[in-house]
């Protein structure tokens, strides 16, 4: 019996693989959080069988995995589909962070209609990052391994078509849904609405933090040194790690739509507001 385990990213499939828990461990490397979207014949391309469509590395969604399993089943060269119809059981390891969820809703909806898969998937809904993990810690998790079953994909195709959606109405309306099937959906619908410009500053939950930790890192430099003025190289996240603009991204992705304003009843749109900062004056 042939196990496959799909998951979001190479740190937690390498982990995975060293865990020694499946036949096949491979990651989706995509990053719906940031940048426009990919059309859906361009995922539907990657994800499919080789053919004369796929010309450079990274065309095909196997060209940079390296499995001793997958060529002995002669699966290098196939399409999603197919290599999920070879295997017996196929369990989706997920984190809890917004892109991993993505992924989540992405690839449930991808499988959506395909009855012979969709019975054999189980969701394995972590509440750590897995890739932070070590291996022989990996092996002993027994985490609730959750039978797919259609209300799984009905609520990720409805979240999936609210996140390809031009403006974020949709995505805001499923605060009013239950989408409990998905334990971690809810939470990433409410981070990314936090990512949205603020009435009062313009700026998302990730820009504020980010700023507010500067002011308080020049604080400390000014009080420690006093006469230096210059600045810092980054400034890191609350998790000591560098995360991305969401505000910026939503911009990125819909350079037409305007910037919304958010009262939990509706969007109304609002003036863009230009905020500058003068760091040379900061304490």
């Amino acid at each position: 019996m042939t196990r496959l385990i799909l998951t979001a990213n190479d740190s937690g499939a390498g982990c995975l693989r060293q865990a020694n828990i499946a036949d096949i461990v491979l990651p989706f490397g995509f990053r719906f959080v940031w940048g426009a979207l990919p059309a859906p014949e361009e995922l539907a391309t990657l994800l499919a069988a080789r053919s004369a469509k796929h010309g450079p590395p990274g065309s095909h969604w196997l060209d940079f995995v390296r499995s001793r399993h997958l060529e002995e089943i002669g699966a290098k060269d196939l399409g999603l589909i197919d290599l999920c119809e070879r295997c017996e059981t196929i369990d989706l390891w997920i984190d809890p962070d917004p892109n991993a969820q993505l992924m989540l809703i992405w690839l449930l909806d991808y499988l959506h209609h395909r009855a012979k898969i969709a019975l054999n998937l189980t969701l394995v809904q972590a509440d750590v990052r897995i890739g932070e993990h070590p291996p022989e810690e990996l092996a002993t998790w027994r985490l609730p391994a959750v039978k797919i079953r259609n209300d799984h994909l009905e609520t990720a195709s409805a979240a999936w078509r609210a996140w390809r959606a031009p403006t974020p109405q949709d995505w805001f309306n499923l605060l009013s849904k239950d989408l409990g099937v998905l334990p971690q959906l809810p939470q990433t619908v409410l981070e990314v609405l936090e990512e949205l410009p603020s009435t009062a500053t313009a700026l998302g939950a990730t820009e504020t933090r980010m700023l507010e930790l500067y002011r308080q890192a020049t604080q400390v430099r000014s009080m420690s040194f006093p006469a230096t003025r210059s600045a810092t190289n980054g400034v890191s996240s609350a998790n000591g790690r560098l995360e991305p603009c969401w505000t910026g991204w939503l911009i990125v992705r819909h350079p037409l739509c305007p910037v919304f304003r958010r009262d939990r009843s509706r969007w109304r749109c609002t003036t863009t507001v230009t905020v500058t900062s003068d760091t040379h004056g900061a304490n």
